[in-house]
């Protein structure tokens, strides 16, 4: 394996084997290691689930596909630090991010039916504030090894075929030039600036949660416990 491509995998924690309540604990405990470095250990709107996948009922996800790793989480915190508290009423629910992807009906589903490379650009510069909060947590990062890393999976973007270039490897390119665009142009301070000012709206709406909504829990989408940023486990009162 070449040296970027060892690099680029460094820093990836991968846990495929979820099962018990021990491997679960372990898996919460890495994660709330590297918040601790955020500086948001004790933040009241950081809620994770680390074994599940996205963004829902206000917590973030580790889980990628079969994976369940401390990127997979980053990259939850950079798409709400890409979006920034000001569209939080737009982007946020307890269902999850809103990405708005045009839609087309065929035969007996929606299909995503993009029009421009907007979905692809807006990953672009997630990425790009996943690498600066992933620093800042104390990783050590290449940023050509991880711009490399993360325009593989631009492939399987509904918009791919949007991205400038003739063929995945041209295209591929443009991706990783421009995700280096962005780590340059982008300062970690205000990455993580970004992300806790989200954080502080998402308290604001969890408190309004706890006035107007049953406590036994059931308005959640997820029937799964969600834990604070410090690893105990968020119960409304």
């Amino acid at each position: 394996m070449d040296p970027k491509a060892r690099e680029a995998r460094r820093y990836t924690r991968q846990v495929s084997n979820l099962s018990g309540s021990n491997m679960r604990a372990r898996i919460t405990a890495v994660m709330v290691g590297r918040i601790s470095r955020l500086g948001l250990g004790n933040h009241p709107g950081l809620l994770l689930r680390p074994a599940y996948e996205g963004y829902c009922d206000y917590a973030f996800g580790g889980r990628a596909g079969p994976s369940v790793a401390v990127e997979h989480l980053f990259h939850e915190f950079a798409h709400a630090a890409e979006f920034g508290p000001e569209v939080f009423r737009q982007r946020a629910s307890i269902y999850g991010f809103h990405f708005n992807t045009p839609k087309e009906w065929v035969f007996d589903r929606y299909c995503a039916d993009p029009k421009t490379m907007q979905a692809t650009e807006r990953e672009l510069r997630t990425f790009a504030y996943q690498y600066h909060l992933m620093r800042t947590a104390g990783y050590r990062l290449d940023a050509e090894a991880f711009a490399a890393e993360s325009a593989r999976a631009m492939a399987f973007m509904h918009d791919w075929y949007w991205v400038p270039g003739e063929g995945d490897t041209a295209r591929k390119a443009y991706c990783v030039e421009q995700i280096l665009a962005h780590i340059e142009s982008t300062r970690s301070a205000d990455a993580l600036g970004r992300l806790a000012a989200w954080l502080d709206v998402t308290a604001r709406r969890l408190e309004r949660l706890k006035r107007v909504r049953p406590r036994d829990g059931k308005y959640l989408v997820q029937n799964a416990p969600r834990y604070k940023a410090d690893g105990t486990e968020y119960v409304i009162h």
